[in-house]
Parts: structure tokens; sequence; C-alpha cells
């Protein structure tokens, strides 16, 4: 089933703010479940291939955690230097820990989203193998030792902020979302 997205990407900055270290595909308006989540990411990890070979940089692309289950890791394991595979924090279940392993194992870098915003869990940070946490930057503005939390993870800043030191920056002030067609298709 091909759905009819409307996907855009934004840019994540270095700690320079100024070199681009990846990219987020963002899809719009569409209602998400288990069904569509599944072929949403399909037509994602497509489209971030070509974005990442375009943009020569990492691709991050979101999942639902109930939708990890599946998805034949091994089929796309050649794209796993292309895609970084988030996961939204409030959305997470303890046996998940089991899908996030198993993405690992292949070769996935694996990112935890929205980190902050909702109910966050920082046992969460101890639990599951994430490679990236995107917080919220008021929250480590309120708490500068958590990216000492969990060594070797790196934060990335999401939204509103870029005052707080971070491993990258993803904010509207840096580079507002544009559409895909515009960078793959102009």
């Amino acid at each position: 089933m091909v759905l009819p997205l409307r996907q855009c990407y934004q840019l994540i900055f270095g700690k320079d703010k100024k070199s681009v270290i990846g990219a987020e595909l963002l899809t719009r308006e569409f209602p998400i479940n288990e069904e569509t989540d599944l072929c949403i990411f399909i037509q994602n990890v497509k489209v971030a291939e070509k974005l990442s070979r375009r943009l020569g940089v990492p691709v991050h692309v979101n999942l639902l955690p109930n939708t990890l289950k599946y998805i034949n890791w091994e089929s796309i394991k050649h794209l796993k230097d292309l895609i970084v595979l988030e996961i939204v924090e409030k959305q997470l279940k303890r046996e998940d820990v089991i899908y996030l392993n198993r993405m690992r194992e292949v070769g996935f870098k694996v990112a935890l989203d929205d980190f902050g915003v909702g109910y966050s869990n920082f046992h969460l940070l101890d639990l599951f193998p994430f490679d990236y946490v995107k917080a919220d930057g008021e929250v480590l503005s309120k708490f500068p030792e958590l990216s000492k939390y969990l060594k070797g993870t790196s934060f990335l800043i999401a939204e509103k902020r870029t005052d707080v030191e971070a491993d990258g920056y993803q904010s509207f002030s840096l580079h507002y979302p544009e559409p895909v067609e515009r960078l793959l298709c102009g």
C-alpha cells in the first residue's frame, strides 16, 4: 500500500551550529497507527536512503515501537550507515528492548525522540540501548548533568533552544523543514 505522504526534512547541526551532522525525515498530516506506520516506515526508508545519499549525512526516521516486531532488519541492514531509527519516548514498553537490541545487532543507530517533552522516565535511559537522545533544550538547561547520566549517549537538542551544550541541534531557528521533493527533484 502506498500512502500519500507529505514529507519534509530538517537538518541537524553539530556543536558549532554550522556543520550539518544529520537530518530528520518528517512525515506530516497522516493518521498513524500500527498498520499505517509500517507502510509509512517502508516509504520513509526509501526516501531517507535517497536523502542521505544526497546530503551525505545520516537521516533520522521515526518509528512506532509497536511496529518494531514486524520489520525484517536483515533486509535493510545495508542502510545502517544511512539511517538512524527514532523511537518516541512515551510509546516505549519494557518488552521493546528486544527489538531495539535487534536493530543495534544489525548495525543501526537508535535515537530516543522527544525526551523530556512528555512523561519522562530516566530509567528508560538506563534500560534501553540508545545512541542518541533527542531532548528538549528546556530539559537540559534545568538538568545540566543529565548528559553525564548515560555514558556513550549523544544528546541532540530539539526545538526552541540552542544555547544548551549538546552534541547536535535541531531547531526551526537553524533550519526550517523543507519539502523533500525540493531537494530530491529540484
